[in-house]
């Protein structure tokens, strides 16, 4: 059959597939889509910038420009099916330029056309059913999207690579796209910074290879002043830190503690992690490189073939081993192809380990096995390994279970869903957000003069912490038309007495700035399609009207109150406490707002690193959570003092 017809129809497979399982998978609504991604965008088109502060914590500040045409669909009203179409097919041109490195690298000698064309196919199935490249199939996460930048590049190095005339040339294309895709998103760093491994081919010179690295060098600069330079100017400009609030330990912006940020929620904690994770990533457990169920055995396999190369080069010489191998060896393009694979896992695995970061691998990872399999097995057995690997995966895809990370939606309307209050959308107010999950997103709905804070959350703020300032000119310009906004968090026919005590709690949280809940300008904010399945008890479903079943968040005017001084007290007391408590832990409190705010009989703060929440409880408890596991009773205040508490730092990792 000709080549074009067969491209042809593997490319329409690829589109129709990823059209199909994003339908399948239905409309994500992603705790990072409520939190900043469609806030972003909207913050950074309408010169927001400086106007609201920390409205999606410190997200807020990440570059906006990869959810720009998510949000513009929304903004446009276009239908959920739609959105979700155009970014599937876009997400397609990952399994285009897949087929096209597929067919490049398993190019193998002694084996007909046809063959050849079966073997690149396996390995783009193989490399296709991921559970996190499906999940992220027509949905608004920037990692897939960025991928295609990534793949892109590689192609363009391989090529590079068996063409040496044009490989400069080749080269400065892929590091223009390499550092568009790292200025849309730093964790794509690692995959830039391993495309070095091509300038190691095998028959460069010396003068070569320099020119090389520098064009790669230069390229992927412009590259990312491209996409980042005018978003790294405008954080400058206004908090004069380009990567604000990133580095910060370096730019020392006032609005931000002095940290840096290195989010440590799957960070191998020793050499015996980085080197068990490929191994530990089969497991089908969650939190083992990502939040959910997503066993892959696609990397234990490529790196028990690499070991097995480096087994094969020591034992090349025994009569048997070379009758077994032939005469087979890895070209100059399928080297250095394995070492970008293998240097860009360890890269991400030292400096993230999130499988949501890890896309492009995910992807290459199946030609990757298919040419360690073919270098290490006699022909007519690699494809039937590569039919059962695939088997394998499908499986282990099927069985993990979710469609999309947190709620899938159906496909029938506007993305969002939402019955806002006009009083919400018809008048500019401040809202200050009291939850971890900001719910940014809705300051796109809202009248265009509001403006938005997250006081309580990941990056917690007070008027004597960094960026006090701002919160208190915010404070000042909409006196009088300030709101507090949180998720409804009580169970469906709640006691008043119950409603009371939660509202109370709020109070306790707004004390500082001398404010308190109007609970007689209360708005609910319903998620039409989010059904609240939290019932007091005696409380049955079909005694409640349908519109209470959906899931809230509540908006509240406030209104003036005098600041309470035994709350205050209590609350620096325990910021007094927590920072010596912090002391003998440092590396795991390294980036902890020093704002403490009160939690239902806890006042509490986090450090936004580790995601580890510490705090005082109303028993004088020293208390510990964090995600995965139920609080721990660290001690008491008084034996903490006394020195008979000894904290183990160790155990608050999240792998333990």
């Amino acid at each position: 059959m000709n080549k074009k017809i067969l491209d042809g129809v593997v490319y329409t497979a690829s589109l129709a597939l990823c059209l199909a399982l994003s339908w399948y998978a239905g409309a994500d609504y992603n705790w990072d889509l409520r939190n900043y991604y469609l806030y972003g965008p909207h913050a950074y088109l309408n010169g927001l910038i400086g106007k609201d502060f920390m409205a999606g914590s410190f997200q807020s500040y990440l570059n906006p420009l990869p959810y720009v045409p998510f949000y513009l669909m929304v903004k446009a009203g276009w239908h959920s099916l739609v959105i979700g179409s155009v970014l599937a097919t876009f997400h397609a041109l990952n399994l285009f330029f897949l087929w096209a490195i597929c067919k490049r690298v398993m190019h193998v000698p002694n084996d007909s056309p046809l063959g050849r064309w079966v073997l690149a196919l396996l390995c783009l199935l193989l490399g296709t059913f991921s559970v996190l490249f499906l999940m992220e199939l027509g949905a608004s996460y920037a990692d897939i999207s960025l991928s295609v930048f990534v793949l892109a590049a590689v192609l363009l190095l391989l090529k590079g690579g068996d063409e040496p005339e044009r490989l400069l040339l080749y080269t400065f294309v892929a590091g223009i796209l390499l550092g568009a895709a790292t200025g849309m998103k730093l964790t794509n760093a690692p995959f830039a910074l391993a495309a070095c491994v091509f300038g190691f081919l095998p028959g460069l010179h010396l003068q070569r290879r320099v020119k090389f690295f520098a064009v790669l060098g230069a390229s992927g600069l412009i590259g990312g002043l491209l996409t980042a330079g005018h978003w790294c100017w405008i954080l400058y400009r206004e908090f004069g830190n380009p990567f604000f609030p990133l580095l910060n330990k370096v730019f020392r912006s006032p609005d931000f503690i002095a940290a840096n940020h290195q989010h440590a929620r799957f960070l191998p904690e020793s050499l015996t992690d980085v080197m068990t994770l490929p191994f530990r990533m089969v497991d089908p457990v969650a939190w083992v490189y990502a939040e959910i169920i997503a066993p892959d055995m696609r990397f234990a396999v490529f790196f028990a073939a690499c070991a097995s190369l480096v087994l094969v080069a020591v034992l090349k010489h025994v009569s048997v081993v070379h009758e077994w191998l032939g005469a087979k060896a890895l070209s100059g393009s399928q080297t250095v192809f394995v070492a970008y694979i293998a240097v860009g896992w360890l890269l991400w695995a030292l400096v993230s380990s999130n499988g949501r970061y890890l896309i492009p691998l995910l992807l290459l990872i199946g030609p990757g096995c298919g040419v360690l399999l073919w270098r290490l097995l006699p022909l007519r057995y690699v494809k039937l390994i590569l039919v059962l690997l695939l088997a394998v995966q499908m499986v282990q895809v099927y069985y993990a279970g979710k469609r999309r990370f947190n709620v899938a939606l159906d496909w029938d309307g506007p993305w969002f869903k939402l019955i806002i209050p006009q009083k919400l959308t018809a008048e500019p107010h401040l809202s200050l957000s009291m939850n971890v999950l900001s719910n940014a997103f809705l300051a796109v709905f809202y009248h265009s003069d509001s403006r938005f804070v997250n006081i309580v959350g990941q990056n917690s703020l007070s008027l004597t912490t960094p960026g006090g300032q701002r919160l208190q000119r915010l404070l000042d310009e909409y006196r009088g038309r300030t709101r507090v906004i949180f998720e409804y968090e009580l169970p469906i026919g709640s006691s008043d007495n119950l409603r009371k005590i939660y509202y109370g709690m709020r109070n306790k949280q707004l004390n500082q700035f001398g404010l308190r809940i109007d609970e007689t300008d209360c708005l609910p904010i319903e998620h039409r399609p989010l059904l609240n399945v939290h019932f007091a008890s005696g409380v049955q479903p079909e005694q409640v009207p349908e519109s209470e079943l959906y899931e809230k968040i509540m908006s509240c005017g406030l209104k003036p109150a005098s600041i309470d001084p035994e709350i205050e007290r209590a609350r620096t007391r325990a910021a007094a406490i927590l920072d010596k408590v912090q002391q003998t832990c440092p590396a795991k409190f390294a980036a902890t707002s020093p704002a403490v705010f009160r939690s239902n009989n806890a006042w509490e703060r986090s450090d936004m690193n580790t995601d580890l929440w510490i705090g005082i409880d109303d028993e004088d408890h020293i208390v510990l959570k964090r995600p995965r596991s139920p609080v721990r009773v660290l001690g008491t205040v008084s034996a903490f003092e006394r020195g008979e508490v000894k904290l183990d730092c160790g155990q608050m990792a999240w792998q333990r």
